[in-house]
């Protein structure tokens, strides 16, 4: 090989390829990661669960959810437009090898790390969802997280701002967003990923876009690019964890981690007396900075294999009522003991579960936490 050829081949970063079928009709994007489709089948001959039909041997490829979150394929190489029916082959970069990642987050080379998110319980069902494949914070590792391979950070007119605490709030009246320092860099056009809403907007999340950056706190946002829709369906005054993004957001250059599941990651929200159920395995981030009338209690299902684990984070502080972690099976608290329930109230409160086979032991809590 050449001297001229080796420098070509040391500039192009290494790559796994391979082609899957996408059975939905919905758009896809460049830079979003996908999931393998396990349990596909249908009723035909051959085709049921009890046959040994190959397309589920990874080959049929899904938009991440919470029921393929142990099941990460890898990140699409181009766009698909959206189609009125049938199937299609849809080409992705597969773990163990580098990719270019739709990321929302700034980052550090060779330092940060995203994970891939899905649509929450509360977010699924909402026609408009556009978060699922994109890359947020760092979560588990494992398949499903990335590792940056270029710096992304803040800079004049050039927005890579997180803010997960439900610090924003939103005004109906003019569909503006206010939150501290968000906009600094911000232009018109520009996106906001709205990752989770306050207790009255469970179902908000989505891809907005500013109509006017009215300073560094504030910016009236629509539900397309130049559009006057507002987001009608928030209560005034909600909280929102959001991230602010430039309009053509330059995909991030990534390492995909290959090895277990990371089992994804999902933004959610506390909600007075509910009983939501957080996705298995995986990471659940929870906004904060909200007022629940009663505890939020939500079920944790078992464990599927010994050693899954589970984490939960808390953005921001709850008042009143917490966010209070009870499976019926949980078992060992990080001092010994046996131990009941796990309480998030604190900003920051995290917890880390992991599954022995018959129960949920707890591996760690931070001091905003408590396991009793």
């Amino acid at each position: 090989m050449t001297m001229r050829n080796i420098v070509n081949y040391r500039k192009q970063a290494y790559v796994k390829k391979g082609l899957f079928v996408y059975l939905g009709t919905a758009a896809l994007k460049r830079g979003y990661g996908m999931c393998f489709d396990l349990d596909y089948l249908t009723t035909e001959t051959g085709e049921t669960a009890t046959d040994p039909f190959g397309a589920r041997g990874l080959k049929v490829v899904q938009v991440p959810a919470a029921a393929n979150n142990l099941a990460f394929a890898g990140v699409l190489t181009q766009d698909y437009p959206a189609r009125a029916s049938g199937m299609q082959l849809v080409e992705l970069y597969l773990p163990g090898g580098c990719a270019k990642i739709a990321g929302i987050v700034p980052t550090t080379i060779n330092a940060t790390r995203l994970t891939c998110i899905v649509p929450s319980a509360l977010q699924a069902a909402i026609p408009r969802i556009a978060n699922a494949g994109l890359f947020g914070r760092a979560a588990l590792p494992g398949r499903g997280t990335a590792i940056a391979l270029q710096t992304r950070t803040n800079a004049a007119a050039i927005p890579w701002t997180e803010f997960y605490a439900g610090e924003a709030a939103y005004a109906t009246a003019t569909g503006t967003i206010t939150c501290t320092a968000a906009f600094t860099y911000a232009l018109a056009g520009d996106r906001v990923i709205v990752l989770s809403g306050g207790v009255a907007n469970a179902a908000l999340a989505g891809t907005y876009y500013i109509k006017t950056r009215t300073d560094a706190n504030n910016a009236i946002v629509a539900l397309t690019p130049g559009g006057d829709a507002f987001l009608t369906l928030a209560a005034n005054g909600a909280k929102l964890c959001i991230t602010v993004i430039p309009a053509a957001a330059p995909l991030t250059l990534a390492y995909l981690c290959d090895g277990e599941e990371s089992g994804l990651q999902e933004f959610d929200v506390p909600v007075s007396a509910a009983v939501t159920n957080p996705m298995v395995a995986g990471t659940t981030n929870l906004l904060g900075n909200v007022t629940l009338a009663t505890a939020h209690t939500p079920p944790i299902a078992d464990g599927l294999f010994p050693g899954m684990l589970k984490m939960v984070r808390l953005g921001g502080a709850l008042t009143t009522g917490y966010y209070i972690i009870t499976p019926a099976s949980l078992g060992l608290a990080p001092d010994g003991t046996i131990a009941v329930t796990v309480t998030l109230a604190a900003t920051l409160g995290m917890t880390l579960l992991r599954w022995t086979g018959q129960r949920w032991d707890i591996v760690s809590v931070d001091v905003a936490a408590t396991a009793t």
